[in-house]
């Protein structure tokens, strides 16, 4: 008559009984424990201490002026329009006046003044558009929800003309997220950073 027996995998010479109701053996239970980061005195584990159970710290910094200026601004002329139509005209009359879109308003009126093709009416009709141009930038800027008065607005015009979609700006390198290593942690710690 055939017959059928257990057999361990491991150990061929452990059989048992066919009819064996149950097997006793000993298993690897995962568990979830709460592995403290931090002690009471509110120093963190080691990045060694932290490897042995599995994690590593990433390092973001901040982004840099670039990133943020061509987010900030590409994200204006994606939002409205318009915008980027106000600063082409109103960077058009300057270089028409052949003075930079830095001028404040004294360089722009005296340029205005200047200008001897000109008649005084049309000096004037200039001015006004110049000046309305420059309201439409502010009140375009403002519809966007940013709250940013004269001074702001020409104090970075020159950003606002580098940044227009039809000069096509470059994208900057992101800044990347790094693995804290032992030197730099000690650097930024240095730095007040961490």
């Amino acid at each position: 008559m055939p017959k059928f027996e257990f057999r361990k995998i491991n150990d061929p010479n452990v059989k048992f009984d066919y009819r064996t109701r149950t097997y006793e053996r000993t298993i690897m239970v995962p568990k979830i424990v709460k592995a403290p980061l931090w002690d009471a005195d509110n120093n963190r584990l080691s990045l060694e201490e932290l490897q042995n159970i599995g994690l590593e710290i990433l390092y973001t910094p901040d982004p840099s002026q670039e990133e943020l200026d061509y987010d900030m601004y590409t994200q204006m002329y994606a939002n409205n329009p318009q915008l980027a139509t106000r600063i082409e005209e109103y960077k058009g009359y300057l270089d028409q006046l052949s003075v930079p879109v830095t001028a404040n308003s004294t360089q722009i009126d005296a340029a205005i003044q200047a200008n001897e093709t000109l008649s005084d009416t049309e000096k004037l009709e200039l001015a006004q558009r110049i000046s309305t141009c420059f309201h439409d930038i502010l009140v375009n800027v403002q519809a966007l929800g940013i709250m940013m008065t004269d001074f702001e607005i020409w104090a970075n015009m020159e950003k606002f003309v580098y940044y227009l979609p039809s000069n096509n700006p470059p994208e900057p390198e992101r800044t990347q997220s790094v693995v804290l290593t032992p030197e730099l942690e000690q650097q930024l710690k240095e730095q007040g950073i961490l």
